[in-house]
């Protein structure tokens, strides 16, 4: 994360030392750029380094759209943004490749690094979409659904031996009830 933001707090825009972010009482946190309350994940793409006490009082449970400075956030992450657009670009080279390759051997190269480009360009068009969003949509928290629904199962399962009746309800029931 730090690499990644070059050594800078997207929200606040202070320069981050090592130090800043390892230790018994670090100046930075690793922040939910989607807060997990809204839906957001955990994964690295859902992360960043903040100033905690921005995170802490500003922040909170907030999308970065939602935050009084969202157009200096969003200069200080357009380098993101060009990475995207890089990463377009040069798969765009990489089917062509493939197209006018000579061989199986060049074709299958260009194939394999496309994918790898591919999967550099999801993440950081993931990472800068988190961004820029208003609201969160609906779907976007269904990451672990098939996890959730295996516990779901066995979870009734066990409460059928301790309760009479035991009622199950789909995930998209419980979100419309939170939305309401």
């Amino acid at each position: 994360l730090w690499e990644e933001q070059n050594h800078i707090c997207p929200y606040t825009g202070r320069q981050i030392r090592l130090s800043d972010f390892i230790g018994p009482s670090p100046a930075f946190d690793i922040e939910h750029t989607v807060p997990r309350a809204r839906g957001g994940d955990d994964s690295q793409m859902n992360k960043t380094l903040c100033d905690s006490r921005f995170n802490r009082e500003r922040k909170r449970a907030k999308l970065p759209a939602e935050l009084y400075n969202h157009s200096e956030i969003m200069a200080r992450i357009e380098d993101w943004k060009n990475r995207v657009e890089e990463f377009h670009k040069k798969i765009e080279a990489q089917v062509r490749k493939s197209r006018s390759a000579a061989t199986k051997q060049e074709k299958d190269g260009a194939i394999q690094q496309r994918h790898y480009l591919q999967m550099h360009l999801d993440y950081w068009r993931g990472k800068y979409e988190r961004f820029t969003m208003t609201d969160v949509p609906d779907g976007f928290s269904n990451r672990q659904g098939v996890d959730i629904g295996i516990i779901g199962r066995y979870a009734r399962l066990y409460l059928k031996t301790v309760f009479d009746h035991i009622y199950t309800v789909k995930g998209a029931t419980t979100a419309a009830f939170r939305k309401m």
